[in-house]
């Protein structure tokens, strides 16, 4: 079988992990693929698995759980590169960088390499506009340059290798939008150097997107037989057709190129001269035909490919199989973009297809073709009572928890199949985190003062720390860090609660729903009192300067919102002794003596620093909170609402998808159920939601306090009202409190620089 090459699609996706500079604070995981080892998932170790990963991580899974182990042959065919595109495009960027400087002296500080492109195509009797981005400049012409000037330096004199690499520049310059082309050379310079800038004309005008010019000019260059680029040229041509019929609206003009692109491409494969450009060629028409499918063809294609992906005795190599796979996951995005699509498949003979549409349902990045998410639990509800395959179980249980509003209980003899998995199972970790969320769920539905709560906790407590021993060997690294999130929420006590929350210090974003994109003393705040968080981070003296001063800073908020001045005053006296700058902020509310004094500076020194982010000198370290979670200014969820306007299992209502985790939601007002009395927020709860949106709540404060003529003395006002504005661009309740604030600003303070800056209100 003929590998077919895919790697000049236009549209390419890249994944990948990134992490911050400080590993132990921050872990990012990809969202469409396990973030441990990818030879680890595909010889069986699945982890956590979510309905957004790409096909060929649901394909194995599915193989595993239908006991098809992958070959050898196809774990090296559906292993990635170790690199994504972007890293290898990056590399050879920064490569040609280095070189081109060596000569020029000076930084291209214009390069790239994705290109974006507008354009209009007729759909029925009406002219629609659509934006494609594309890799314009892929590695390969970077690694080529960087050669090509190294010949230059190696044998050309000093004049011509300037000239080529400032041509080489203007080349490049079309990378993103069009630049500029380089000019011809005459013809006293020599040969080598006017058919290499032959050839840099070729390419600008190719990446300019100006391809009839280009296709000739490649033509030209395949018909030079002395030129060094005349094997490439007829190929390039072909390309230069083919991106003219993906970028053009005509249809004629479209066909055409098309025609012509398939006539080049296929003299290229008939000429053994041409033997490096056969198998690129052949990749290319491969993708037309792809392309150009219909629905019948499509589906045709894609149960043969289904066959061959799902059977356990492939005898195929892996560069065939990876090319397999590769049109298989095109054409099922094809599929699934056309909603008659899917419904044609013989699901008899393409189980596995059957089952990634159904389990990918769950997906809430992508509308499903093939039904909303109780049409497809009810399908894979039927397909488990008729089949009884662990398949259909797990696409099942992933259905029931889909919403994560509502999450619904597993079923018994779902239940009873799942829990007699061995931990060396590929499905082992699975399952197991989805029967923790089960009860975990379930816990968060008693009343905190069951007693049978209690011991639900330590329950969950007991099978957390069990299944966290048995490692990573069967919790890879992702799947591991998911479970100690959630075996930090449900601390015994503090020091507990401190030690769990080293294991879990991460942020582990982009699984499903279940997004745990905070980081760990976020989910502190709702869960414990002020008292209780000022005791939390007592515990991180000169361990954690960052967490403490977080904890402390959410207690000190909480306490000014409601008044409770004693305590704050302690507080502030405290952080004082570390961060003495902080004074000049805490002064006006540390003077204070009287009751509507005390309230005024409170309320005021919370207006005036939205999320208490104190900006320091630059020679004190800054006492601040992470305030990435959080919209406008001051945002819906500030410290003192934070985790309180929750929907019934606390999770917020809105006609949003719920996008914090229930790991971290569903449990802020319940988890600290084994803490010690007077660490549970208990009666604090109700006058803090009682506060409600911070915006809403300090906005009518400003607006009361700016009425007394003297209070309108304060400096501090028009800052603050320009602030609340800002803060009510997303929208507040109070649909005329972002004009009230506008209206007064400009009223009172018309000539001050917060009035000019603040042009309008939402």
């Amino acid at each position: 079988m003929k590998r077919l090459v895919l790697s000049l699609i236009l549209f390419t996706t890249t994944l990948g992990a990134c992490a911050s500079g400080n590993d132990d604070t921050t872990l990012f995981v990809p969202q469409y693929a396990p973030r441990h080892p990818y030879s680890q998932y595909f010889k069986g170790t699945l982890g956590v698995f979510a309905p957004d990963y790409f096909r060929r991580y649901l394909i194995a899974a599915y193989r595993q759980m239908d006991e098809k182990p992958l070959s050898e042959n196809e774990i090296l065919a559906f292993t990635p590169p170790e690199k994504a595109d972007w890293e290898v495009a990056q590399a050879a960027i920064d490569e040609w960088q280095i070189a081109r400087a060596a000569v020029l002296k000076t930084k291209n500080d214009y390069l790239q390499r994705t290109a974006s492109y507008e354009g209009t195509r007729q759909v029925g009797t009406t002219q629609q506009r659509y934006t494609i981005y594309y890799n314009n400049c892929l590695p390969h012409a970077f690694q080529m340059a960087r050669k090509t000037l190294q010949r230059y330096r190696d044998t050309a004199s000093t004049v011509l290798t300037i000239a080529w690499t400032e041509a080489q520049d203007e080349v490049f310059s079309n990378c993103g939008n069009p630049g500029k082309t380089p000019v011809a050379l005459p013809m006293d310079q020599p040969e080598y150097a006017r058919q290499d800038r032959a050839y840099q004309i070729a390419s600008a005008h190719f990446y300019a997107r100006r391809f009839d010019q280009a296709e000739r000019a490649f033509l030209a260059i395949a018909a030079d037989t002395k030129s060094p680029w005349s094997n490439i040229g007829l190929y390039l041509a072909g390309r230069a057709a083919l991106r003219a019929a993906d970028l053009g609206s005509d249809p004629e003009q479209i066909a055409q190129a098309k025609t012509r692109a398939r006539k080049y491409l296929g003299e290229v494969r008939n000429d053994p001269r041409l033997a490096q450009w056969h198998e690129s060629a052949y990749g290319l028409v491969r993708l037309m035909m792809v392309r150009e499918y219909d629905n019948h063809q499509r589906n045709q294609r894609l149960q043969l490919l289904a066959k061959k992906l799902n059977t356990h005795d492939n005898i195929e190599t892996a560069p065939d199989i990876a090319e397999d796979l590769r049109e298989m996951e095109m054409l099922m995005d094809q599929a699934m973009e056309n909603s008659a699509a899917p419904k044609e498949f013989d699901t008899k003979s393409a189980p596995m297809l059957d089952w990634i549409g159904i389990f990918q349902c769950a997906n809430p990045n992508r509308i499903s073709p093939r039904g909303s998410i109780p049409i497809c639990l009810d399908y894979a509800l039927q397909q488990w009572r008729t089949q009884h395959g662990l398949p259909w179980a797990v696409a099942a249980i992933e259905l029931l928890h889909a919403d994560r509003i509502a999450p619904k209980p597993i079923p018994a003899d779902i239940e009873s199949l799942v829990r007699a998995l061995k931990p060396s199972h590929p499905a082992y970790a699975y399952v197991q985190f989805h029967l923790m969320f089960d009860a975990y769920v379930g816990m968060a539905k008693m009343d905190a003062t069951d007693p049978a709560r209690a011991k639900m906790v330590e329950q969950i407590r007991k099978e957390l720390d069990r299944l966290i021993s048995l490692g990573t060997n069967t919790f890879p690294f992702d799947s591991m860090f998911l479970l100690q999130n959630m075996r930090v929420t449900v601390a015994k006590n503090l020091e507990d609660f401190k030690k769990q929350l080293f294991y879990s210090r991460t942020a582990l974003a982009g699984y499903d729903r279940r997004e745990v994109a905070f980081p760990a003393w976020s989910a502190l705040d709702a869960g414990i009192s002020i008292t209780g968080l000022w005791q939390l981070a007592q515990l991180f003296v000169d361990q954690d300067e960052a967490m403490r001063s977080a904890l402390e800073n959410a207690a000190l908020t909480r306490s000014l919102a409601l008044g409770r001045h004693i305590e704050s005053k302690k507080m502030m006296q405290a952080v004082l002794t570390r961060y003495p700058a902080l004074e000049t902020w805490f002064s006006p509310y540390m003077k204070a003596q009287t009751a509507d004094t005390l309230r005024d500076e409170s309320l005021m020194l919370l207006a005036s620093q939205p999320q208490m982010v104190f900006a320091i000198d630059a020679d004190v370290r800054t006492w601040e909170r992470s305030v990435s979670n959080h919209t406008g200014q001051y945002g819906s969820k500030w410290w003192w609402t934070d985790g309180l306007s929750r929907g019934k299992y606390g999770v917020r209502s809105s006609s949003d998808s719920p996008r914090l985790s229930p790991l971290a939601d569903q449990v802020m007002l319940h988890s600290v159920a084994g803490f010690s009395d007077g660490i549970a927020i208990g009666a604090e709860a109700a006058p803090l939601k009682k506060l409600g949106d911070p915006t809403v709540y300090l906005g009518h404060f400003v607006l009361d306090y700016c009425k007394s003529k003297s209070h309108r003395a304060d400096s501090r006002l028009p800052y603050v009202m320009s602030t609340l504005i800002d803060s009510t661009r997303g929208g507040v309740e109070d649909a005329t409190l972002s004009r009230d604030l506008f209206v007064a600003l400009h009223k009172w303070y018309p000539n001050s620089e917060w009035a000019r800056r603040t042009k309008y209100y939402y």
